[in-house]
């Protein structure tokens, strides 16, 4: 369900993530089944052994995957491009013959 219905990436089996940040991974320990989901920033340990569990869990998940901001990775107004060792080398050729 949640492979079908959600945008995250199962890297490996019963492991999901949101583009890179891992996003709920599941487990069983002597009480059960549980799914541990990032919510706000750290994880969270729900059960995930009965089908009405189950059923909550999917909805859960896709409520919150659908809503969660991605964490800004990408180039913002604030990124200045580094200059190459080349332009750098052009540029104290031009001062020098000044």
């Amino acid at each position: 369900m949640i492979r079908a219905r959600t945008a995250l990436t199962e890297r490996s089996r019963g492991v999901f993530y949101r583009k890179r940040e891992p996003f709920l991974h599941f487990h069983e320990d002597p009480a059960g089944f549980f799914c541990d989901m990032k919510i706000d920033g750290r994880f969270r340990r729900h059960p995930a052994t009965t089908k009405a569990q189950q059923r909550t869990l999917v909805a859960r998940v896709v409520r919150l995957a659908t809503n969660i901001p991605l964490p800004h990775r990408g180039r913002g107004p604030q990124f200045e491009p580094k200059r190459s060792l080349r332009a750098m080398r052009r540029g104290l050729n031009e001062e020098g013959a000044r």
